[in-house]
């Protein structure tokens, strides 16, 4: 089968891999440069993609990239932590490799290869969530993305109070600022910590505090993810995102406040699976 460019577009990395029926054959991480201007980071990116691609024979490339996307127009209109904004990242891209590109969100990306490779493999209408420094999502049906009108699955900006803790842009009460790396730390402010990965080892030592900072933060993550069951009702919901990897300390806090919060039955909550979902899921929006 053909071997394509999968490229997972963040502030602090950028990742791609060469790959062929959902393996990565090889794959290159480099310093995104987010500091930049936009030029010299898209340039970055160009080269990445130049390394993976000398000496093969490419179908296509896929962009995973955090933030606001125009999938139909390959528009980046804004991405949080890197410079890009209005941005037309595809057509710059496919300019230069002379190759076809897509683009699609970072989370939805991540998703998409759940749905098709990890946790999600065994449904048809799967929902999934992306938890790190902000909080992402993605809806995959039939082992193809829902966009809605572009942006489908943005479930980081489900508002939880509309009086409650303020984003950065200046919007209050949303999930991200709960469940992100944020909410955390604000949850985390009776332990004395430096970054949820500490709240995650003070945890893992047995303490006390820290135990109970993931317990709440399952609590606020329950019935965010009540709130998608309610909207979208998908077969399994999934839970990915570095700050996943406390799951055992959040997940029965979670699994229960979300119950709590929903009056029909909650599908399964499933922990992603897959290594490398940015790559692998930029890679499988391609297949277009």
């Amino acid at each position: 089968m053909s071997l394509v460019i999968g490229v997972d577009v963040g502030g602090t990395y950028i990742k791609a891999g060469l790959v062929r029926d959902g393996k990565i054959i090889k794959k290159i991480q480099v310093p995104a440069l987010a500091k930049k201007s936009e030029i010299e980071f898209v340039d970055n990116i160009n080269s990445v993609i130049s390394k993976l691609k000398a000496g093969k024979k490419i179908k296509a490339i896929g962009i995973a990239c955090a933030g606001a996307i125009d999938v139909k127009k390959g528009i980046v209109i804004n991405s949080p932590n890197t410079p890009l904004r209005n941005f037309p990242l595809r057509e710059v891209i496919c300019k230069k490799h002379k190759l076809p590109v897509y683009m699609d969100n970072d989370a939805s990306c991540f998703i998409l290869a759940e749905a098709v490779h990890g946790a999600g493999k065994n449904y048809d209408f799967v929902a999934g969530i992306v938890l790190g420094t902000g909080v992402g999502g993605g809806i995959v049906i039939n082992k193809k993305l829902f966009h809605g009108r572009s942006n489908a699955g943005e479930f980081g900006h489900i508002t939880l109070d509309m009086n409650g803790w303020m984003s950065p842009t200046g919007l209050q009460g949303h999930l991200e600022e709960y469940v992100g790396s944020r909410g955390v730390m604000r949850l985390a402010k009776r332990v004395s910590v430096i970054s949820p990965e500490h709240v995650y080892k003070l945890a893992e030592k047995g303490d006390g505090e820290a135990k109970f900072v993931w317990e709440k933060f399952g609590e606020y993550l329950g019935i965010g993810i009540a709130n998608i069951v309610y909207a979208v009702d998908p077969q399994v919901v999934i839970v990915g995102g570095q700050i996943s990897k406390a799951w055992k300390y959040f997940r029965q806090s979670m699994k229960i406040k979300a119950q709590e919060s929903c009056f029909f039955p909650m599908p399964p909550i499933a922990r992603a699976s897959t290594v490398d979902s940015g790559i692998l899921g930029a890679a499988l929006i391609c297949r277009k």
